[in-house]
């Protein structure tokens, strides 16, 4: 949600504001990530760049259970095991 006197600020309201599994501190209006995602949102996952997702036909997700980045398959028809889409 956009605040401020010209809506130049962005602050969130609630939980679901913030990606990640991130939580909204409403006293702030600002997320606050879990170790691993950081950005306004908290959608800038870290560690992705390993994981070379891209290359297997996939992006790179956070894994909100785990507390880690993973690979999700492009086509949802496919999930991803063992380092690839199957």
């Amino acid at each position: 949600m956009w605040k401020g006197a010209t809506c130049e600020e962005e602050k969130c309201v609630e939980d679901a504001d913030c990606d990640n599994g991130g939580t909204c501190n409403t006293e702030t209006g600002r997320c606050e990530c879990l170790p691993g995602t950081s950005g306004l949102n908290c959608a800038r996952i870290e560690n992705c760049t390993p994981l070379n997702c891209e290359e297997k036909e996939a992006k790179c997700i956070f894994d909100i259970k785990e507390g880690q980045p993973t690979c999700n398959c492009n086509d949802d028809n496919f999930y991803y095991e063992e380092e690839r889409c199957n």
